[in-house]
């Protein structure tokens, strides 16, 4: 049976099991990161990461201001953070 399910409704289980396991695996929905990655066909393989440990061409997961989770390729690190985009736009 398949459901979905919302980023904010998955994240507090992706916290625990990314501090419990140190990973987690999902398969991601959208196309904004194609070709590498394919709605419902590719699986995401994340861990825990600070600041520290982003550098360019990262796939980082994020939440924006308005409440958003984003899975993006860092294009650019800066003193203030980082410049995500996808690979599709």
């Amino acid at each position: 049976m398949k459901c979905k399910v919302t980023m904010s409704d998955l994240m507090p289980v992706i916290m625990e099991q990314l501090e419990q396991n140190g990973q987690v695996v999902f398969c991601p929905a959208g196309i904004s990161m194609r070709p590498m990655l394919e709605h419902n066909r590719d699986k995401v393989y994340m861990k825990k990461a600070d600041g520290r440990d982003i550098k360019k061409w990262d796939v980082i997961l994020y939440r924006t201001a308005a409440g958003n989770y984003i899975l993006h390729r860092v294009v650019k690190v800066t003193e203030e953070g980082f410049i995500t985009r996808g690979d599709h736009n």
